[in-house]
């Protein structure tokens, strides 16, 4: 008898403690803080939106796997932004090292480009749900 009264208390006990907010809610909360700085080309917060869910959400597997992937985007818009920016800047036909400086600029934003689009089709392919 003392056993089922003390089955009964710790069940009654372990439902009425509050339980932990769901990783996953928490998770998706970041990559949405993440996707509207992105919509607004704030990088560095996007980022740290999704070191902010790597950090306080480690269990959110789902959300995580999506992170890489947004991270792949934000690095691919990024590298596009700055290609773009170098070209308009070439385009006023700097002259010296301003130009040299220009050219490696947007050879590197080109390549950038080139290996963020081919590491997010890597990660697409990848991609797993938890």
């Amino acid at each position: 008898m003392k056993k089922l009264i003390f089955t009964a208390c710790a069940m009654l006990a372990i439902t009425a403690c509050p339980s932990k907010d769901d990783p996953e809610k928490t998770g998706q909360m970041y990559l949405s803080q993440a996707r509207d700085y992105l919509g607004f080309e704030r990088f560095k917060e996007a980022r740290a939106a999704i070191d902010s869910l790597r950090d306080k959400s480690p269990r959110a597997f789902n959300a995580r796997e999506e992170g890489i992937l947004l991270l792949d985007s934000i690095d691919l818009f990024e590298a596009r932004k700055d290609l773009e920016k170098t070209e308009k800047a070439l385009a006023l036909n700097p002259k010296g090292d301003l130009k040299d400086s220009l050219d490696f600029d947007k050879e590197e934003a080109q390549q950038k480009i080139t290996f963020f689009t081919k590491k997010l089709a890597h990660d697409k392919a990848n991609f797993k749900k938890h």
